[in-house]
């Protein structure tokens, strides 16, 4: 094991088929990382074991064993989000999947742990990954071939996984743990009514819970504008169709700008499909957790022009004001952004048309400054004069 590589470990739960009818069944698959830095190994480890002793007597921390009892979980979360480690979170929504390939249940996992394993090793290049023991050694290799085609880059390693029993390993117990509680949060056959709680209380740890299929659709938050009304609705209707759409167009994209705006749009709807999407996020609160996710090349000055700018130029729509940014839900959302679109904008071409004003004073009209074309939206009419009559005068 690499003691100075980040430590990953991955378990998963829900069943490997789309029949909703089966015993045991549920609507989602939910794949959980839990991301160790290496100088905190020991002090996790220790950690974990303390939770096995309190909460399970010493034997495998498992969802399975505190199944719908959420008070117990809830104990049990409180001490297991104390710990020094962050996770990532990939909820399947079973129920949206069309493709005939995913009835098969080795084409299933090694397409959506593919996914998963692809997204943390471009994130984490300097990893050692570790996951719940699946299947035959021939499955194992198979799986292993898989996501190096998929990853290939001329100066990383090539990725790998190592498949060890969960009973063996408190790391990718806590992995289980993390993803029977977000299955109580977002799987129709298991919903608590105790969603919310959990979710604040993983919240802290959460690097990122991406919905699989692209899909706004909110699972828990019903916080919606106090006056609902149709024009809101259409605005929320098109701002989450516009993200979907972006993501699900751009998804395999290997360009670093595009990846970039992909995580950092990412964030803004886990933001609005978990917690709060009448919220703004600021922009430092989404800087420290796209370094969480390893995209710490992002710094302010890029985020505004290569990110938002860009994820905005291609139609996706996001508000910001002086709280940050979010997904518009209202009218007054989009009015936010016209208002300080109009403060940063306004000014200026103000200024532009002062300096205008007085040339064309200073030469007779010989110089317009704005007369091109492409400069016909700054000119501004002035005395109730329409800005096309004026060189007419």
């Amino acid at each position: 094991m690499n003691g100075e590589a980040t430590q990953v470990y991955i378990d998963e739960t829900g069943i490997e088929h789309l029949d909703p009818t089966l015993q045991g069944s549920s609507t989602h698959y939910i794949i959980v990382a839990v991301i160790v830095g290496p100088a905190h190994q020991d002090s996790v480890l220790a950690g974990l074991e303390a939770v096995a002793s309190r909460h399970f007597q010493g034997s495998p921390i498992k969802s399975s064993n505190v199944g719908d009892n959420d008070n117990r979980r809830e104990r049990v979360l409180n001490d297991l989000m104390a710990l020094d480690f962050t996770f990532y979170a990939f909820t399947c929504d079973k129920t949206r999947l069309t493709t005939p390939g995913y009835t098969f249940r080795g084409s299933f996992r090694k397409n959506l742990h593919g996914k998963v394993y692809r997204a943390i090793y471009r994130a984490f290049p300097n990893l050692h990954m570790t996951a719940d023991d699946y299947g035959k050694d021939a499955f194992k290799d198979s799986f292993r071939t898989y996501i190096r085609k998929g990853h290939k880059h001329p100066l990383l390693a090539q990725p790998d996984v190592e498949f060890v029993p969960s009973r063996a390993n408190r790391f990718i117990q806590a992995a289980d743990f993390v993803a029977g509680s977000l299955a109580r949060c977002v799987d129709q056959k298991l919903m608590s009514t105790r969603a919310s709680t959990f979710l604040e209380l993983l919240r802290p740890k959460a690097i990122l819970i991406e919905p699989w299929p692209p899909d706004p659709r909110s699972f828990v938050c019903e916080q919606r504008p106090a006056q609902d009304t149709a024009l809101n609705r259409i605005i929320t209707q098109q701002a989450e169709n516009a993200a979907a759409e972006f993501i699900s167009a751009n998804e395999d994209a290997t360009t670093q700008a595009v990846v970039d705006q992909i995580a950092s749009l990412k964030l803004l709807l886990y933001e609005y499909h978990y917690f709060t999407p009448d919220e703004y996020v600021s922009s430092a609160q989404l800087l420290a957790k796209l370094n969480e996710m390893g995209f710490s090349h992002i710094k302010d000055d890029y985020f505004r022009t290569s990110v938002i700018a860009k994820l905005r130029d291609a139609g996706v729509l996001i508000t910001s004001s002086a709280k940050g940014y979010k997904l518009p839900i209202s009218v007054d959302d989009l009015l936010d952004f016209a208002d300080r679109t109009n403060a940063n904008v306004g000014p200026m071409v103000e200024r532009v048309n002062k300096c205008r004003n007085a040339i064309l004073l200073a030469t007779s009209g010989k110089l317009d400054i704005l007369e091109k074309p492409e400069y016909r939206y700054l000119r501004l009419p002035e005395n109730g004069v329409p800005v096309d009559d004026r060189r007419g005068e």
